[in-house]
């Protein structure tokens, strides 16, 4: 009775049990890791033998001969200036300046506060606003500030002009029209002396700490960001060493993530996106084979810093991200994503090297 209502039930879960041993079996003796389900297909039983076959289609990474040989690359700094140092430091005393009324008509470097009412050349009023200030600057004639250049505090004046760029509505940018101004108030910027006075109010105790300070600020930045153009280029040439197919499931799969980034933001190229998916795909896959190559492996503690660091940033306890993530396999993504790190900072120590 048992067999005659559930044969068919029973062969299917019998050809199941057999199928996915057999393949975990196969993928064993050949050193297969498939990067996306398998589909099984053409299941055949023999019942003279008792054989089973089938077909199991899958992507895995490629095999290839992984080369880091040629990728090692130089990176020179330039040497900070004096110039360098300089323009910081008038950039500070900016900052640190006050303005003060003028008691004198005003210059190129002054800040003129005023009223203004803007008129087409038919007369009709076409914009108006109340405690306009700019910097005014050298301007040819015609402009805004030829025409304030040379006024002083409550003088009213009149002129055309184009309608300038920071002038709140855009249609009319550029457009000739006829303006009368009131001014309010012109200030002049005073600004501090350089010297350890000013250093100290910046937090030094002297202008020589200051300007040391500086110069190795700059040295830092200007080391970081050659050294990062450098990093790029290693990677450059890793890719063009090491040259394969990569599987289109990953690069779909790391396109999906590009698009859950950039959402449905305008002016975003798909095949720009397409792209940086494949070359992420590219990377990680070398990254992997560098790590399996080095025999470079996460430790224990590594994982708990990971997860500790985690667990402060999101503002959760570290024994329940561990257990969601032993539960949701967040941990096999850890050590993958650490392994890639230090395989990273592997060939940076061994092929990257400042000239």
């Amino acid at each position: 009775i048992i067999l005659n209502t559930f044969a068919k039930e029973i062969e299917n879960e019998a050809k199941d049990k057999v199928v996915k041993r057999a393949f975990i079996q196969v993928l064993k003796e050949n050193n297969l890791n498939p990067i996306t389900y398998a589909e099984i297909e053409n299941i055949q039983a023999s019942k003279d033998t008792g054989n089973i076959s089938f077909r199991a289609r899958f992507q895995v990474i490629p095999p290839f001969e992984l080369k880091l040989k040629g990728i090692r690359t130089t990176y020179k700094t330039k040497k900070i200036s004096g110039t360098d140092v300089k323009l910081v430091l008038s950039d500070l005393l900016k900052k640190s300046s006050t303005l003060k009324p003028a008691s004198r008509p005003s210059k190129t470097g002054d800040f003129i506060e005023f009223d203004y009412t803007a008129f087409n050349k038919q007369g009709n009023e076409i914009d108006a606003v109340q405690g306009m200030t700019v910097e005014l600057e050298k301007k040819k004639k015609g402009s805004l500030h030829s025409l304030l250049d040379g006024v002083n505090g409550g003088q009213n004046i009149k002129g055309e002009i184009g309608y300038p760029q920071k002038f709140p509505v855009d249609e009319l940018h550029g457009q000739s029209i006829v303006i009368e101004i009131s001014v309010r108030e012109v200030k002049e910027r005073t600004t501090p002396k350089l010297d350890d006075g000013f250093a100290k109010t910046v937090g030094f105790s002297s202008l020589m700490e200051l300007k040391e300070s500086i110069e190795q600020q700059l040295s830092k930045e200007e080391n970081d960001k050659v050294r990062d153009l450098a990093k790029q280029k290693l990677l450059d040439t890793l890719i063009k060493e090491n040259d394969f197919e990569v599987p289109d499931a990953l690069v779909e799969f790391y396109f999906r993530q590009q698009q859950e980034i950039t959402g449905n933001a305008e002016g975003i190229d798909r095949e720009v996106l397409r792209k940086l998916a494949e070359r992420r795909a590219r990377i990680n896959i070398l990254l992997d084979r560098i790590a399996e190559k080095e025999i470079i492996e996460v430790s224990g503690k590594e994982i708990n810093d990971f997860i500790e660091k985690e667990a402060y940033r999101q503002g959760v306890e570290k024994q329940k991200l561990r257990v969601y993530l032993e539960q949701s396999g967040g941990i096999d993504e850890i050590i993958t994503m650490l392994r890639r790190e230090k395989a990273f900072d592997f060939i940076l120590i061994r092929y990257l090297t400042k000239g």
